[in-house]
């Protein structure tokens, strides 16, 4: 049976695929088959075909084992002669429409209920808890987690706070992270933004008039991610500017000798793909995969090659 056989390619590379849910909820619906072995916990998501071949028919046009998680099914390197540029970026394009529609659907007050309960696991985090210094974004005025709350906590947690400013030029595409300094008489219900400029999608940003303390390599130990969809390996789907995997090459350049920056993304239910029949997020090797997922129903710790 496919499910016995990912087993045992799990047993064979130590393939961790876990759900945290919270103390009260249920165990998330897409977890199909748990066990446990060998003091390793195995989530099963998807039979081994139907992963392989999502994986095989996504992959950019260099090679397979640019992506995660690897096993004997999907490691092989070989070139992808049937998946072209143009046919990737097409993918993507379509599963945004998708993500976008599904968002839509929510109302103002499920998302306000969902935000709420994805900043209660995340402050529960021990990375969170030990974490200096977060970087966290200003969130758009609907149709995306609502992150205020979020950011006056981590002021209040006594932590450095970073936030995202792209407005100094668009048509780069580039952004970089400065560092929050509250007005010390700041009233308790105005949020350190509020007399902040808004950019083109209404969000707040750092007035360009000032001079700011911009994040570098290692200044950043927690760096919570937006996104449009996230899947169960960390596969993460921005909104197509390449904002974030910039600012990430950055600050966390792809060696083991740095000290590297926690990737947690944070998102809504229908941002969530499954593995088994939402498929998975498209991955090029210049895409960054996260450390873990939060959503209102708990956390997903994805696993490592």
């Amino acid at each position: 049976r496919p499910f016995l056989v990912l087993h045992i390619l799990g047993l064979a590379t130590g393939h961790n695929n876990s759900i945290t849910p919270a103390a009260s909820a249920t165990t998330r619906t897409s977890a199909k088959v748990k066990f446990t072995t060998r003091q390793c916990t195995f989530v099963t998501f998807t039979p081994l075909q139907t992963r392989a071949t999502a994986y095989s028919s996504i992959a950019s046009p260099t090679t397979v084992s640019t992506l995660r998680p690897t096993n004997t099914a999907i490691s092989t390197t070989r070139k992808m002669s049937s998946t072209t540029t143009e046919d990737f970026i097409q993918r993507k394009k379509v599963l945004r429409k998708e993500i976008r529609s599904r968002v839509k659907k929510l109302t103002q007050e499920q998302i306000s209920t969902q935000s709420k309960s994805v900043w209660n696991h995340l402050f529960t985090l021990p990375e969170y808890q030990n974490a200096s210094s977060v970087g966290l974004f200003c969130s758009m005025p609907k149709g995306e987690i609502e992150t205020d709350v979020a950011c006056t906590q981590v002021l209040k947690d006594g932590k450095i706070l970073y936030v995202p400013r792209v407005g100094l030029d668009f048509e780069k595409c580039d952004m970089d992270l400065v560092k929050v300094v509250p007005k010390e008489k700041e009233e308790e219900e105005q949020l350190f933004h509020h007399d902040w400029p808004r950019n083109k999608w209404g969000i707040p940003e750092p007035p360009t008039d000032v001079e700011h303390e911009t994040a570098g390599p290692g200044d950043i130990d927690l760096l919570v991610v937006p996104g449009l969809a996230f899947d169960v390996y960390g596969g993460r789907l921005g909104q197509g500017k390449g904002y974030y995997d910039r600012f990430i090459a950055k600050i966390n350049p792809r060696t083991d000798d740095d000290k590297k920056t926690l990737l947690v993304a944070v998102g809504l239910k229908p941002q969530f793909l499954d593995g088994d029949n939402d498929g998975v997020v498209p991955m090029a090797k210049y895409d960054f995969f996260m450390d873990k997922v939060v959503l209102h129903d708990g956390v997903v710790t994805v696993s490592k090659k």
